[in-house]
C-alpha cells in the first residue's frame, strides 16, 4: 500500500514538473508514440516524452556521451531506428559509431553495421 501510494505521488509530480513550461521549456511535435499509438511526443532539453499519461514512454536524448538531434529522435520514432550515427564513446573512451534502434519494449539499443572486413592487400617492397 505504502509503495503504490508513493508511486502515484511519484507520477504526479513528475507529470506536473514536465508540464511546467518554467522549468522545462518544451516543443509538440507530429510524431504519434510508437509505443501507446495515441500520444504525441513532446520534445524537452533532454528527453522526449509521450503526452499521454498511461504510456509516459521516456526516449533521453544523451547515449553513450552524445546527444542526438531532433531530427534523429524524429527518425527513431518514425521508424523505429536511426541510421548509422558517428561520435558515440564507450565507457573505455574510445569512439564508435552505431544505429539507435528500439528493442521490443521500446528501450533503446546500439546496433553495430557490420564491418567491411576485407583483408587488406599488402603491397610488396622490391
Amino acid at each position: 500500500t505504502f509503495r503504490e501510494a508513493i508511486e502515484i505521488y511519484t507520477k504526479q509530480i513528475t507529470s506536473e514538473l514536465l508540464a511546467s513550461d518554467k522549468l522545462f521549456a518544451h516543443k509538440g511535435s507530429d510524431c504519434l508514440c510508437p509505443k501507446c499509438k495515441t500520444g504525441r511526443m513532446q520534445f524537452y532539453g533532454k528527453v522526449v516524452r509521450c503526452d499521454n499519461d498511461a504510456c509516459g514512454l521516456p526516449v533521453f536524448r544523451i547515449k553513450a556521451g552524445k546527444t542526438l538531434s531532433d531530427a534523429e529522435i524524429t527518425e527513431l520514432l518514425t521508424q523505429g531506428r536511426t541510421g548509422v550515427i558517428k561520435g558515440f564513446n564507450s565507457k573505455q573512451g574510445k569512439a564508435f559509431s552505431a544505429v539507435v534502434a528500439f528493442d521490443a519494449e521500446f528501450n533503446t539499443v546500439f546496433e553495430f553495421p557490420e564491418m567491411k572486413n576485407e583483408p587488406r592487400k599488402l603491397k610488396k617492397r622490391k
